[in-house]
């Protein structure tokens, strides 16, 4: 399977893992404007840490799944990675869900 969508019209702010926020400064802003630019996948040093700062709206992913009924239930399991401007990369996603699709 192929999955590409986007959503726009906010900014969406990027805290720190852990912190309260309410009362720290994001680290990274994904602005509003739309771009049609496929996800680029940045990172930003803060400390020790290297933090994602993902920058583009256009968000791709791809992968394989299978089908089958267990105890007369639909069993789905599917596995899928991001796919960004510079190929797919990240680590594998995985889906296991039982029952009927909505």
């Amino acid at each position: 399977f192929v999955d590409a969508g986007m959503a726009w019209g906010q900014d969406v702010e990027y805290f720190l893992p852990g912190a309260n926020q309410d009362n720290s400064t994001p680290y990274y802003t994904n602005e509003s404007d739309l771009d049609f630019k496929v996800r680029e996948q940045n990172t930003v040093t803060i400390g020790d840490q290297e933090l994602p700062a993902p920058e583009g709206d256009v968000l791709i992913g791809a992968g394989v799944g299978l089908r089958t009924i267990v105890f007369g239930l639909p069993l789905r399991y599917d596995v899928g990675w991001p796919y960004y401007r510079g190929g797919f990369d990240g680590k594998p996603v995985h889906y296991i869900s039982i029952g009927i699709d909505f």
